[in-house]
């Protein structure tokens, strides 16, 4: 379970939660206004979760991005997801009866 510290115990213990979260492993979170605001993880579970895809929003973007890709590949052109709802709405609107 991660240990949670105010940001102004994190600025006066700097050194000692950097122990423990680098020497022991233990994560903490740090609050801010009461609230979560981030967390600390050692190098080792940072990369373990990096290596597992589940740290950063980049690495889902640049995952999704390849998926396209090899979709395109097998597949021929994929539009792109505007262009299929626009063609979606204006096929909805010739369709729908016209009010006036």
């Amino acid at each position: 379970m991660a240990t949670p510290v105010t940001a102004t115990e994190l600025r006066v213990h700097l050194g000692e939660i950097l122990r423990r979260v680098g020497h022991e492993g233990e994560p903490v979170v740090v609050e801010r206004s009461g609230r979560p605001f981030a967390v600390l993880l050692s190098l080792a579970e940072y990369e373990r979760l990096q290596a597992a895809g589940a740290v950063g929003a980049a690495g889902a973007l640049e995952r999704a991005r390849a998926l396209r890709q090899r979709v395109r590949e097998r597949t021929g052109v994929v539009a792109a997801p505007e262009d299929v709802l626009a063609g979606l709405r204006q096929e909805r609107d010739d369709a729908a009866p016209r009010l006036r």
